[in-house]
């Protein structure tokens, strides 16, 4: 159907009570038709029983793909699906994993930034995710060449778990190609890839950006290691503003008083200049930081949001019953 997306399927859900234990009634095209906010959409299109059993077959065809390419499904009513997305009035209905799905509720931070990060840079990216992994964060971020890849790194050279949400089906060659071996050691290192699209998804740059504001929604903050005022990052910044997530943002001239400021990132000097992220040049700044975080995410379990009686266990894989579920 058009213009059906997370949004409406979600107050579907909700206005409907559908939950775990009744989702199978609505498998049923009669039952499926009397949705109330599908109605006039199904008359409107003509849509009939015939195309219902289409849109079943390529459902059924989806989890067949995920099992043989060792990909999970996670759905809001599983006890996995991160409770930051859940917060969130837009949020993806399904989310597709390859590697460790236990860590997708756990706190996180997302550490991101531009694709061509200063020397140093470069070298705090890591430390972020080295920091922030050792604290026990889960380190998020997209894969992505620069600030993106070394938070990866750095949360993988103390052994903390990190995930890369990606902007194609998971089955797809990993974008982009240069960082193929890494998110593999993400997957081996007890990580994961994530990803709201469907097996057989191939990139489009529309699909970067949904990523980039999936990273800060399943995060309890973020860090903008280095950026512009132009570009994903700032993507990402606005879907934290916009849902009250804390932005830490490395300060180099407290790092390096010298510097002029023709070498200091534009973003970072003008969202610092304005206070409206918490500038990093310190351990004790750090530290701060992680304080908001920890606010963050007591303020988003306090409010109870999973709403769709999750259940216990998740789509694994190896557990997918075509037969049960249709």
């Amino acid at each position: 159907m058009d213009n059906i997306g997370n949004v409406k399927i979600t107050e579907i859900l909700e206005e409907e009570k559908i939950s775990y234990d009744n989702c199978h009634n609505f498998f049923e095209y009669k039952n499926f038709s009397k949705i109330k906010k599908l109605k006039s959409k199904i008359n409107k299109e003509k849509l009939n029983d015939i195309d219902w059993k289409m849109a079943k077959e390529y459902a059924d065809a989806v989890l067949k793909r995920c099992e043989q390419k060792k990909i999970d499904v996670i759905s809001v009513y599983d006890s996995v699906y991160p409770d930051n997305l859940l917060a969130l009035k837009n949020h993806p209905v399904i989310i597709y994993v390859r590697g460790n799905a236990d860590i997708l509720n756990q706190k996180a931070v997302a550490i991101i930034g531009t694709r061509e990060p200063t020397p140093l840079g470069k070298k705090m990216s890591k430390r972020f995710g080295a920091k922030l992994g050792s604290d026990g964060y889960v380190i998020v971020s997209g894969l992505a060449i620069g600030c993106d890849s070394y938070g990866h790194m750095g949360a993988l050279e103390v052994g903390a778990s990190t995930i890369a949400w990606l902007a194609h089906g998971l089955d797809q060659p990993v974008y982009p190609k240069v960082n193929r071996e890494l998110a593999e050691k993400i997957i081996d290192k007890g990580g994961a890839l994530v990803s709201e699209y469907e097996p057989g998804i191939k990139l489009k740059p529309q699909n970067l950006v949904v990523r980039d504001a999936w990273q800060s929604g399943m995060s309890d903050g973020i860090i903008a290691v280095e950026t512009g005022i132009k570009g994903g990052t700032l993507h990402a910044m606005n879907h934290a503003w916009d849902n009250k997530r804390p932005i830490g943002m490395l300060d180099i001239k407290s790092l390096i008083p010298n510097v002029s400021d023709a070498r200091i990132p534009s973003g970072n000097r003008e969202f610092i200049a304005k206070g409206t992220v918490s500038a990093l040049a310190s351990l004790e700044s750090v530290n701060e930081f992680e304080k908001k975080l920890q606010k963050t995410r007591k303020k988003i379990l306090s409010q109870n949001i999973k709403k769709f009686i999750p259940k216990d266990k998740f789509l694994k894989n190896s557990e997918i019953n075509i037969e049960e579920l249709f």
